[in-house]
């Protein structure tokens, strides 16, 4: 069978690739390559990897030159056989591979994403690694892989989680929890980026650099990359002035003196050496603590479908934490921090005079800024703990 084929070597793997561009469909067993496949004149050096050789001939014609050729240095002619009938046999089918690749390992704040992909042998142009591509590139890839690929799966491990089980296990369970989405689909193969077993199953492949040159592994890499860039940006704009937009929550010098400045967050991870360093969860003001309970409140709203209408809104007269908006209805809502329950909790703040404040203060807002036909509601968010944790949020009028 005359099919042009392309044979990576790189360390201890290789990848067959079959008429497209060097895009690799498998990896040939570890055990193949033992002898070590160097053939002088067949190959030359890839651009992008000084360790990959690659054949660009037709497989009858690398059969017979190198048995012909005196290039052989010593492999097994049987070696070089059975790699081009792998790669007959791989053209000849559909090859369902499950790529496996993680994003945000190192950061600082914010969740660690696993990726999974099935392609199932459709061609997407562009693949790469996620680091090598534009944000644009990414997320117009994205687009794609979500629209052609068998089955897509992310697992998402919270920092928290990070915190308690370590990074290690951390992993593992993001793998779990992006391959339990492609339970319906039939694979042959995981390809998992990287030298870590995160999946314990027969059919897993680990290879460096596999988010460089498998699609799948590269297509997990790019839709677990644009996932979690998007959740950053999002924790922007609940938590502003620390820049997740941008550094997505690793440790950049913006990064490190918006934490030095303003205390770290629940979303950071406090088990992190930098964190550590920094003197983890350390507010140094009563206006900090404040800021950060009102944040914690703001988002639990915004989780509940209300729209945050103003934050810390006040006049000579009155004042009012947070102002929220759900369909017709306006929440005014006073948020209490205590560290400990020894004062009895932030709602044992909202006493009778407490309550008449609030009530005056939301007529206030609405006489000044509302054109009628809303509901109103008043409501007090119980924070405690260091770091702050919401306890509690209670609607009371």
């Amino acid at each position: 069978m005359n099919l042009p084929f392309v044979v990576f070597v790189q360390h201890q793997h290789a990848m067959l690739v079959l008429n497209d561009a060097h895009r690799p469909l498998f990896a040939v067993p570890e055990a193949l390559l033992k002898i070590g496949l160097r053939i002088r004149g067949l190959c030359e050096f890839c651009l992008f990897d000084r360790d990959l050789l690659f054949f660009e001939q037709p497989a009858d014609v690398v059969e017979r030159e190198v048995h012909e050729s005196s290039f052989r240095v010593g492999i097994e002619s049987f070696l070089l056989k059975h790699i081009i009938s792998l790669c007959v046999n791989y053209a000849t089918m559909k090859v369902m591979i499950v790529g496996i690749d993680e994003v945000g390992r190192g950061a600082w704040a914010g969740p660690l994403v696993v990726g999974a992909v099935l392609l199932g042998g459709v061609p997407i142009e562009g693949l790469t690694d996620s680091k090598k591509l534009t944000k644009k590139q990414r997320v117009l890839l994205d687009q794609e892989i979500r629209k052609k690929a068998k089955g897509i799966g992310l697992g998402w491990v919270s920092s928290k989680q990070i915190d308690q089980m370590g990074l290690a296990k951390a992993l593992r369970i993001g793998a779990e929890r992006a391959l339990a989405h492609l339970r319906q689909h039939m694979y042959e193969e995981i390809i998992i980026d990287g030298t870590i077993k995160l999946v314990d199953d027969p059919r897993v492949t680990l290879m460096k650099k596999a988010d460089l040159l498998v699609p799948c592994v590269s297509a997990a890499s790019i839709v677990a990359k644009v996932a979690r860039d998007n959740y950053m940006a999002h924790i922007g704009t609940i938590f502003p002035g620390y820049g997740f937009g941008s550094h997505v929550g690793y440790g950049t010098a913006a990064h490190r003196e918006a934490i030095a400045t303003k205390g770290s967050l629940p979303i950071h991870r406090h088990s992190f050496a930098p964190l550590k360093k920094e003197g983890g969860f350390e507010l140094q003001t009563t206006k900090q603590v404040g800021d950060m309970a009102e944040q914690l409140v703001a988002a639990h709203l915004e989780t509940k479908g209300h729209e945050i209408v103003a934050r810390n809104w006040r006049t000579k007269y009155c004042e009012i934490d947070i102002i929220s908006r759900q369909g017709q209805t306006l929440y005014f809502t006073e948020v209490k921090y205590r560290k400990t329950d020894d004062q009895g909790g932030g709602f044992a703040a909202i006493t009778p005079k407490k309550l008449q404040q609030m009530a005056f203060a939301a007529e206030f807002y609405i006489a000044k800024n509302v054109s009628g036909g809303h509901e109103l509601r008043l409501a007090a968010a119980n924070v405690g703990g260091r770091p702050p944790k919401l306890l509690s949020y209670l609607e009371l009028v």
